[in-house]
């Protein structure tokens, strides 16, 4: 099943201040990009920086997901899983993951941006399980047993589930 995915943007909030007097910063909280920038500089100017500062934002989080993929694929498939790509899905409303198994795609819920590292870190392997075992069934739940903290990350998920439903 192929599905399209269009990148999202994070939201931008932008903080002009007289204590600020050349340089602009900016800094991701919970996939959000925070700008500080002086009063003084102009609009077509800060446009520009944001785009840059955005980019190198947003650069980074696909890489953290890379980097956990390699670092799990290394430490529990001996580096033998090929994964074509892994990124962030906003479309993900209802699953935490999803592996497209014949193109070796891993998609993440943007929700999962904000869980602890190793609930992060079940999801991807999880996912990455997938492409041994498409299915849920005996050999799966092999495979993904040897994830130490498993219960845990499932207890955290299924209590994040019920939240959804609160909203």
């Amino acid at each position: 099943m192929n599905t399209c995915h269009k990148k999202t943007t994070p939201s931008l909030s932008i903080t002009r201040t007289r204590r600020r007097k050349k340089t602009v910063s900016a800094q991701m909280v919970n996939g959000n990009i925070h700008i500080k920038a002086p009063m003084h500089i102009a609009e077509t100017e800060l446009h520009k920086i944001i785009e840059n500062l955005t980019k190198k934002l947003t650069k980074k989080t696909d890489l953290s997901l890379k980097d956990i993929t390699k670092k799990l694929n290394k430490k529990y498939f001996n580096n033998k899983l090929i994964i074509n790509s892994i990124e962030y899905s906003a479309k993900q409303k209802k699953r935490f993951g999803s592996c497209q198994t014949l193109t070796a795609r891993i998609l993440i819920s943007e929700r999962l941006k904000k869980v602890p590292k190793w609930v992060l870190e079940y999801v991807i392997f999880h996912e990455m399980a997938h492409l041994i075992e498409p299915n849920h069934g005996q050999n799966f739940k092999k495979i993904t047993a040897k994830f130490p903290l498993e219960e845990r990350a499932k207890g955290f998920l299924l209590a994040m589930s019920y939240e959804l439903y609160d909203e």
